[in-house]
């Protein structure tokens, strides 16, 4: 009495594995592979080991987004956005609006002129000659 054959096979695993390297959810990943999302959670019933090794692949992408943005650290715009995410209060434009606006009724600032626009985009540009200005002389 052999049963059913398996739904995963080695083609099967490589599928989702391919789709879980480009950071699909399990959904994605099972309709790529053309199996039932019950039969991949099935599957690493069975083989609790799958369960680590999916979520390896799962955070690939982000991994290798990490990276990519730390090659390019020394190019300004890049270097300027991850400063506005990573410390968005000295950084962020939101924190130089709210400088600018004075106080903020529920967090909501009043619509900047274009003078006020060009005056921030020029702080802004004047903070990164600084950060690279000091970054060149280290």
């Amino acid at each position: 009495m052999a049963g059913r054959p398996t739904t995963m096979t080695t083609e099967t695993l490589a599928k989702l594995k391919q789709s879980f390297l480009m950071g699909c959810s399990d959904r994605e990943a099972c309709l790529y592979a053309e199996i039932g999302l019950q039969t991949l959670y099935d599957y690493q019933k069975r083989n609790p080991e799958y369960s680590e090794q999916k979520r390896a692949f799962k955070a690939h992408p982000i991994l290798k987004a990490r990276k990519t943005i730390f090659d390019n650290l020394g190019e300004v715009k890049t270097a300027q956005w991850y400063l506005e995410k990573k410390q968005p209060k000295e950084f962020g434009l939101r924190a130089v609006v709210k400088a600018k606006s004075g106080s903020m009724r529920n967090n909501i600032p009043k619509p900047l002129t274009t003078e006020e626009a060009l005056e921030i985009e020029s702080i802004i540009q004047e903070q990164m000659k600084q950060i690279s200005s000091s970054s060149n002389s280290v």
